[in-house]
């Protein structure tokens, strides 16, 4: 895993300079009839999905679950353009999300790291993938795919892809020229930050013990963010979850205990002052918080004071433990975004080592097979599954 994230920025380069042709011409042939563009997928390209409806330029793009096409594909029609996102191209709720936007007559293109898969049989244009993983990362049988896959890299790669993708969309809308040199940059961008990033995260985390439960906290566009870097850390079975600041600061925050690690997901100014205000009173609780955020925009004044009724005796009162804090500096647009994807994947690997998990092994080499057993059968079930 460690050497897919450092591959990450030259990867970038290679796919820029590849697919700004490629999602232009597909743009021109399949956008410039279509209003809205529905952005779809399973797991993680799920979580991309939101991520480029939140983050791209195309003010029609909203992000989509495959299974909610069940409800959704009824209102679309030949206006719509549907792009489906599936790492393997074997997905099955996704290849039927791509059926029911062919039946509602909606364009369709699928982006895949295996073209000839189902889901790029099932769409009118497909945007394929070309990921180079290490030669010596373990290779795993993840359920449902045919080829070994390189999990982290091609959640970035694809993600990547789609805002390409949206990006000319946008352009061929409003008649401009697609602005490529918002991504020309990113890999030199993320290459120089990637050392940064990568020892604030492994401080970050390093006190974890076993029981560790984990918390990603993002709210407006970095909801989706939020959700990636939990998923990263249920690879290792650990638990962990995503939640909006706001919903956590009214709720779940009170049932926080001295094994909750908090990750407070706050680039922007928003989400920097209600990070804050927040994280302050869970002191008290002696929680581990963590704060990504831009160098000093989260006021951490008193946030390490003692409690005071540590001192006057409350046994249930935990000892503060100090703020981490994971410093953002790349520039504010697509390079943010990846710079927070970078650092989900670090702290889920750092973590994972703190929390005692076989970070080479899928799923922390606990249940493996039981999520083999279980992919298969669910590929066996479904009427979408092409061989």
């Amino acid at each position: 895993m460690a050497e897919e994230i450092l591959e990450t920025p030259a990867l970038f380069t290679r796919l820029v300079d590849r697919l700004a042709g490629l999602v232009e011409d597909v743009a021109r042939r399949l956008g410039g009839e279509t209003r809205s563009t529905s952005y779809v997928g399973c797991g993680d390209m799920s979580f991309a999905a939101e991520c480029v409806a939140a983050f791209g330029r195309d003010p029609s793009a909203r992000g989509m679950v495959s299974m909610d096409a069940r409800w959704r594909s009824a209102d679309w029609n030949e206006s719509d353009l549907v792009v489906l996102a599936s790492v393997s191209g074997r997905t099955p709720r996704t290849i039927e999300a791509a059926e029911r936007a062919q039946r509602a007559k909606a364009r369709t293109i699928a982006i895949t790291g295996s073209p000839g898969a189902g889901l790029g049989n099932a769409c009118e244009a497909t945007i394929g993938i070309e990921f180079a993983p290490p030669a010596d990362v373990e290779r795993h049988a993840y359920p449902g795919y045919r080829n070994a896959i390189a999990q982290t890299q091609s959640y970035a790669g694809i993600l990547l892809a789609e805002l390409m993708l949206d990006e000319a969309l946008r352009s061929v809308r409003f008649g401009e020229a697609p602005d490529w040199q918002r991504f020309g940059t990113l890999g030199n961008e993320l290459g120089d930050r990637m050392e940064s990033v990568r020892t604030a995260c492994e401080s970050a985390v390093r006190d974890l013990g076993p029981n560790a439960d984990v918390v990603f906290l993002g709210s407006g566009p970095w909801r989706g963010p939020a959700s990636y870097a939990a998923a990263k850390w249920l690879e290792f079975t650990i638990p962990a979850r995503a939640q909006c600041i706001e919903e956590y600061a009214h709720l779940e925050m009170f049932v926080a205990s001295r094994e909750t690690c908090l990750v407070w997901i706050a680039p922007d100014a928003a989400s920097a002052a209600r990070t804050s205000e927040a994280i302050t009173p869970l002191a008290r609780l002696g929680t581990h918080r963590v704060a990504m955020a831009e160098p000093g925009a989260v006021s951490l004044a008193n946030a390490d004071a003692v409690p005071r009724a540590v001192s006057s005796g409350d046994t249930d009162a935990e000892r503060a433990r100090e703020v981490r804090s994971i410093d953002l500096a790349a520039t504010p647009g697509p390079a943010r975004l990846f710079e927070v994807t970078l650092a989900a994947q670090w702290l889920a690997l750092y973590g994972a080592m703190a929390c005692g998990r076989d970070v080479t092994r899928w799923l922390g080499g606990v249940r493996t097979d039981f999520m083999t057993a279980l992919g298969a059968d669910t590929i066996r079930a479904s009427r979408s599954w092409n061989e």
